[in-house]
């Protein structure tokens, strides 16, 4: 009895054969992506489960139908019937574009289809889709997005651009092209730089070094030179966007073009400045117009402006304050031309009538200077010098709050700068005696800082009258 050995090459062989089959079988039914074998003629001859989900048809339905008079979409048929031909003419296509299911919805798909050689002899194709319908609306979605972003950006009134640490040009806005007169391709590529003049490169490059994630954002202001045109102001907005693999930093800038404001800002402060001009000379005329009725009352109220101005200062005021207190102080006694000299250089005591007249300068004063209109209220400190914080002083006899720091400072100027100097019914009484005066009358009559500061200004800082 004979008996077939197992193991022979042959058995061996078909066994092979056969595992080989049913792997490639299970890895054609089973693969997620969809997969058709077609005949030499494009036929559909076999479809695997993936096709069924992805285009709506079973197997059955699909089997014997020309592959693209299923699947391709009226706009694409020419195209996929052409790709088709030319793998069953033996060559390798890589395809995408839209494609139909059975229900009729659209699908974007990319694949490849080759052709199946046995034996160096075509026997059909086979094609493998991957459906990146997603991938496409995705990318829809995202150039919608870039056109609607593009589109308000273009609109903006303002110049947009975005550049890296060089100062290259990558995007440019509509606006930004319409000032600098180039199209967007003659300005991408360049740099942002050689419109600014030279002297200014340096503090750009510090602004862009100067900007991190804790500080991404800066504003200057920079001229600009557009091509043909005179130089012009620009605001810019700078922000540190992000840092490129290269290491390249790269900032995103929105600027308006600022000429005629800061025109209109610099003629503003030249008119603020010569009008300040005007009324300091305006001043300086009421100030010497007491030379001739009582020189020294003239050199008392100078020397009393910069003692005021110099305690102003000391105290911590702005410019501003320190310019109106010292116009203030320089015709501090503007109202005693309104006094009779011989009551002014009189020697001897003064009489209570005479007393009271002279008293009645600070209103007159204050009268004097009520319709000049300055952004301080010159006729009020005028009017106040004399007051005093416990209520002791006139014309108004007003106390604390009530008496403007303008006031409160020439105050104790007035009396510091009074008993130092000489005066026709007494000799000079010297700045121990004027100082010690006013430590005596510091916190009930005269403001206290005030006072000290005076005092520090004379002690401590070397202050003299005589300048």
């Amino acid at each position: 009895m004979s008996q077939t050995p197992s193991g022979q090459p042959g058995d061996k062989a078909g066994n092979s054969l056969e595992e080989q089959s049913a792997l490639l079988e299970q890895l054609f039914n089973n693969a997620p992506l969809p997969i058709q074998r077609c005949s030499i003629e494009g036929q559909i001859l076999r479809a695997n489960q993936a096709s069924e989900e992805v285009f709506g048809y079973t197997c059955e339905e699909m089997r014997g139908r020309f592959v693209d008079d299923l699947f391709a979409a009226p706009d694409t048929y020419d195209e996929a019937v052409k790709n088709t031909r030319d793998v069953l003419e033996g060559k390798t296509v890589f395809f995408e574009g839209r494609r139909r299911r059975k229900n009729g919805e659209a699908i974007y798909v990319k694949g490849t289809a080759f052709p199946i050689v046995l034996k160096g002899v075509q026997i059909g194709t086979y094609s493998i889709y991957t459906d990146q319908t997603a991938v496409k609306a995705a990318e829809i979605r995202l150039s919608q997005s870039e056109e609607r972003y593009r589109s308000l950006v273009d609109d903006i009134p303002a110049m947009i651009c975005a550049f890296d640490d060089r100062g290259i040009l990558s995007f440019v806005n509509r606006e930004f092209c319409t000032f600098f007169s180039l199209p967007a391709e003659n300005l991408l590529g360049t740099s942002l730089l050689r419109f600014i003049p030279p002297e200014h490169h340096p503090a750009i490059v510090s602004h862009l070094i100067s900007l991190s994630e804790t500080k991404p954002v800066i504003t200057t202001e920079i001229p600009t030179l557009p091509p043909g045109s005179a130089p012009r102001w620009h605001r810019w907005t700078v922000r540190l966007v992000s840092e490129r693999e290269n290491g390249r930093r790269l900032f995103r800038a929105a600027g308006q073009d600022i000429t005629d404001s800061r025109l209109v800002q610099t003629t503003l402060a030249e008119n603020l400045a010569a009008m300040e001009r005007t009324f300091s000379e305006a001043i300086e005329v009421l100030a010497s117009a007491t030379d001739a009725k009582d020189p020294y009352t003239a050199e008392h109220q100078r020397r009393v402006a910069r003692l005021s101005a110099a305690m102003a200062e000391q105290l911590g005021y702005d410019s501003a304050f320190i310019r109106g207190v010292e116009q203030a102080a320089m015709v501090h006694d503007i109202g005693k031309i309104e006094i009779p000299g011989e009551i002014l250089s009189k020697p001897g005591r003064l009489s209570p009538l005479e007393f009271e007249l002279i008293k009645g300068h600070s209103r007159a004063g204050a009268k004097i200077l009520e319709k000049i209109h300055l952004p301080w209220p010159l006729h009020t400190i005028v009017a106040q010098h004399h007051e005093r914080l416990d209520g002791s002083g006139y014309p108004d006899g007003l106390s604390g709050r009530q008496i403007l720091p303008e006031a409160r400072i020439i105050a104790v100027a007035d009396i510091v700068e009074a008993m130092s100097s000489y005066r026709p019914y007494r000799p000079a009484l010297g700045i121990g005696a004027a100082l010690d005066e006013i430590l005596r009358l510091r916190a009930e009559a005269l403001d206290e800082d005030c006072v000290d500061c005076c005092v520090s200004l004379f002690l401590k800082k070397g202050y003299s009258l005589d300048g």
